[in-house]
């Protein structure tokens, strides 16, 4: 069995290409025979290797030589991946490294270059940079400013603060004819100003912090990387000013990783992979911003808002589609002319009236709301859409697919009540994960921005919209950071930094509390007591900008995308025309699965191989006279992992497991008929799709599979769910479970989601019988459960168990949407067992069996006990277990909305 996320890894190659022309679009819209670009060929060449025998015989000998050059260069590389970069955050002395290098670049440009006018210089992310009011620079001068730097380094001269007053500072720097520094000095507020010295040669307005000699920095570690042009003060009307930008680092071994890191970054630039795959383009000919999506990329777009449509869908999302333009005076109430007019197109005259290009969609969905009167009880509300809008940007800061005058947002808004707030925005941040992790992202840096100084909103509705999202990022278990102060005057907000394949952080999904609008536009509803009230507005988009978020794709994966995900997933490679018609016939099989196949021919195979392999696609089907003679294709991966020779109906069957959406991966070789053990295939299936490089469901069908043990463990090498729409029956002898502790055990995943409406049928009343737990009353020795252990942020939803589930040494875990009916089948057995464990969410359960509904002990805490259902048995107990357990104390323990019928006992407390 082959998994085929294991073919979408991304590519590891380090060589880089220039950005490519428009022109040098790889092939015809319609056609894949033509030939990648030489730049291309070498990079692709690079990725995959020799990968093919047809292919390696139509290549020049490689010398073993050659393959020691490629492997000194692998070491090379493998150590600097190695290598930690700090930042300006974790090292003070690389800040003050950078700080000083800004200053000691000015210097030597003023030394070279002396009518050049200094303005600021900051250090920045990687490293510093400094504006001059001077005529254009080339490359070839930077060579000469940095020879100056480093003999200005190696004289080792001392940085010295000194303290002036205003009129001292003024004076100075009218002597030296600084205009820019004297507009800086008056833009300093505090008393007295600050000077910093290098020697007695060039000074410069500073409050620091610098090293203590020039001869601190390793002039090995710097480098100056480019120049731009940049305005004053970022204002167009201003004067163009030349911009150095330069990095420095604590040592050569740092610069050189982050050389190799800017090497991978370029070889991953959206611009030039989106040219080389033809997936988008930007016409000059139309203007600066705009996105043409080619055929490859609009496929793509479709794939993700297929897929972003059936999510909200099924989360309970309206989807909507609202005009591209409005009334001026709809932007005016919504305050977007008062606040947001430089962000904003020019008005249009339509028959005497001003209208609008749409920067946002909020208004108009406000509009939908206000359609019709609302009662307490419509909420929450909850409307979608993937609205396009305009915003003004100046032509300098356009840049690829990353900042754009039109692009498509998606966006949503929730009208929900204030004590929904809360489940509102779990309900959000539930949606987020399960969207990113399905294109591949699984680190996240969260920030919580609470109320700036400029607000609207009284006290007490900020702090119950801030506790509400603090509450909802502590239930999800996520780590975050506090931005005081950093929310919208409107409302706090959480941001959603994801982390693609070389660590960076881009900004993808925002959650915003909103107070304004609603009162800009006085929506209300009714109350339970027939009164108006304002309803609470949540913005939430998750992707962010389509244009950016794709963007960002084509650089997490390198172009190399998941199968489910690639513009064009099999190529039918004929090894001559003469079999052009069984070619023909297959490659029409597949697209009436709905495979994404294309036939190529007109080149040798190998050669239509190579290509292939360039372009990324990730399954080859190989025709020659034996295949058509027996029915069959030989297929190939991108991976190396090759899966062989199978007929045309497997090979479909076999591209369309792969190719679901939502990366399902379904049980090979299980009967699912309740008598034939089919435990080997459920733990096959798991190690292979744990093992895979791209996030993947194991979908478990309707059926009942006749299994024990099942160890569903990790770690795994990309996110991983389970979906269990069948029933997993456990076998009627214990004896065969003591191979592991627990029938069905959950074990070190990261990440983990169980879901899909399943039953976990653990035979409870037989095997009780059969135990010596029903003898002895040890129950330690009751193999019959599902057990989770060691699993970092679980989500486990909608699945019925028919005996216990039972949660031992746990952080962070949620259990939704729980059934648990083994009434009088597991006597002495608890429904659900929480020991050892803490911030743990049990909602929305309802649990029948033969002892405690719930127990909480062995030193758990910080558990959360909310809509829970018990029936028979007992109720829910909290702290010792019992005689046998040695525990201690439970701590932190809410239990709230809860029905308990029908039990021996309601909610005890224990020793």
């Amino acid at each position: 069995m082959l998994i085929l996320q294991r073919m979408a890894t991304t590519s590891s190659s380090l060589l880089s290409s220039p950005l490519l022309k428009p022109s040098s679009f790889l092939s015809p819209l319609k056609r894949c025979v033509s030939q990648p670009t030489s730049d291309f060929r070498a990079f692709a060449f690079s990725r995959n290797g020799l990968s093919t025998s047809a292919v390696a015989a139509t290549e020049p000998h490689v010398s073993t030589q050659h393959d020691k050059l490629k492997e000194a260069q692998k070491e090379k590389t493998d150590k600097l991946d190695r290598v930690v970069l700090p930042s300006n955050e974790s090292s003070e002395e690389l800040l003050r490294i950078r700080h000083t290098c800004a200053h000691v670049m000015a210097m030597a440009v003023q030394k070279l270059y002396p009518d050049a006018k200094v303005t600021i210089g900051p250090w920045i992310e990687n490293g510093f940079y400094y504006d001059f009011d001077m005529e254009p620079l080339t490359d070839k001068e930077l060579k000469r400013i940095k020879k100056e730097m480093d003999r200005i380094i190696c004289r080792n001269l001392p940085l010295v603060r000194e303290e002036v007053s205003r009129e001292e500072a003024q004076r100075r720097i009218s002597a030296l004819n600084e205009p820019y520094k004297l507009e800086l000095l008056d833009s300093i507020k505090e008393d007295p100003i600050t000077i910093y010295h290098i020697g007695n040669e060039w000074w410069d307005l500073c409050a620091g912090p610098h090293v203590e000699y020039t001869g601190k920095i390793n002039r090995k570690a710097v480098e100056l990387e480019s120049i731009a042009g940049a305005y004053w003060r970022g204002d167009e009307k201003k004067p163009m000013l030349q911009r150095i930008y330069g990095t420095a680092w604590e040592n050569e071994e740092q610069l050189q990783a982050y050389l190799h890191f800017k090497e991978e970054a370029k070889r991953r630039d959206h611009r030039r992979l989106g040219q080389v795959l033809d997936l988008f383009s930007i016409q000059n000919d139309a203007g600066g911003g705009l996105v043409f999506w080619h055929p490859k990329g609009a496929i793509m777009r479709h794939v993700i808002e297929d897929l972003w449509k059936k999510t909200h869908i099924e989360r309970g999302y309206d989807l909507l589609y609202t005009p591209h333009v409005a009334k001026a005076d709809l932007w005016q109430i919504s305050g977007h002319l008062d606040f947001y007019r430089e962000n904003m197109y020019n008005q249009m005259d339509v028959e005497d009236e001003l209208y609008q290009l749409r920067p946002m969609n909020c208004p108009y969905h406000i509009l939908i709301y206000k359609r019709r009167r609302h009662s307490y009880n419509d909420f929450p509300i909850r409307v979608a859409e993937l609205g396009t809008v305009y915003r003004y940007e100046l032509s300098g800061s356009l840049h690829g697919l990353f900042r754009v005058r039109g692009f498509t947002q998606d966006d949503a808004h929730i009208f929900c009540l204030e004590d929904q707030i809360k489940d509102e925005i779990r309900g959000v941040l539930d949606l987020t994960e399960e969207l990113l992790l399905k294109f591949g992202f699984s680190k996240y840096e969260v920030n919580l921005s609470t109320r700036p100084e400029k607000s609207v909103g009284d006290d007490d509705i900020w702090e119950k919209a801030t506790s509400a999202l603090r509450d909802a990022l502590e239930d999800k278990g996520w780590s975050y950071q506090i931005d005081d102060g950093g929310g919208a005057f409107y409302g706090p907000k959480i941001d959603l930094k994801i982390e693609d394949a070389l660590g960076r952080k881009w900004q993808c999904s925002t959650i915003q509390v909103d107070f304004n609008l609603p009162q800009r536009f006085d929506i209300t509803y009714i109350d339970s007591n027939s009164e108006k009230k304002r309803p609470i507005m949540i913005h939430r988009a998750v992707l962010g900008s389509l244009e950016r978020f794709f963007g960002v794709l084509i650089e997490h994966y390198a172009g190399d995308f998941p199968l489910w995900l690639s513009p064009v997933q099999a190529h039918v490679l004929p090894v001559t025309d003469t079999q052009l018609d069984y070619c023909k016939e297959l490659t029409n099989k597949l697209k009436a699965n709905g495979i994404r196949g294309e036939l190529c021919h007109g080149e040798r195979l190998p050669k239509l191989i190579r290509n292939s392999e360039m372009l990324k696609i990730p399954l080859m089907a190989v025709v020659g006279a034996k295949e058509v003679e027996s029915g069959t294709v030989t297929v190939r991966s991108r991976s190396g992992d090759d899966p062989g020779t199978m007929s045309i109906d497997d090979f479909v069957t076999f591209s369309l497991t792969a190719n679901a959406a939502d990366f399902d991966v379904r049980i090979y070789g299980a009967k699912a008929d309740g008598k034939t053990d089919d435990s080997q295939a459920i733990n096959k299936t798991w190690t292979d799709a744990c093992a895979a490089t791209s996030p993947s469901t194991v979908v478990i069908e309707k059926g009942n599979y006749l299994v024990g043990p099942v160890r569903f463990g990790g770690p795994c090498k990309a996110p991983i769910s389970i979906k269990v729409a069948g029933t997993l029956v456990a076998p009627a002898e214990p004896e065969k479970l003591k191979s592991q502790d627990g029938w069905v055990v959950f074990q070190n995943v990261d990440n983990l989601s169980v879901s899909g409406g399943g039953v976990f049928d653990g035979q409870g009343k037989l095997a009780w019988s059969r135990n010596d737990c029903a003898k002895t009353g040890k129950c330690n020795s009751l193999p019959i459960n599902i057990r989770i252990t060691g699993v970092t942020n679980p989500h486990i939803q909608d699945i019925t168990s028919l005996y216990h589930i039972n949660v031992i040494n746990f952080k962070h875990l949620t259990l939704q949407h729980i059934t648990i009916d083994a009434p009088q089948e597991s006597l002495n057995t608890d429904g659900i067992h929480i020991g050892r464990s803490s911030f743990i969410n049990v909602t929305d359960a309802n649990i029948k069996t033969g002892d405690d509904c719930v127990s909480l002990g062995d030193g758990s805490q910080n558990i959360n006990v909310e809509k829970v259902t018990c029936g028979s048995g007992h109720g829910i107990s909290i702290g010792s277990l019992g005689r046998y357990h040695d525990e201690q104390p439970v701590q932190g323990v809410t239990v709230r909305y809860c029905q308990i019928s029908n039990t021996a006992n309601g909610v005890r407390i224990k020793t």
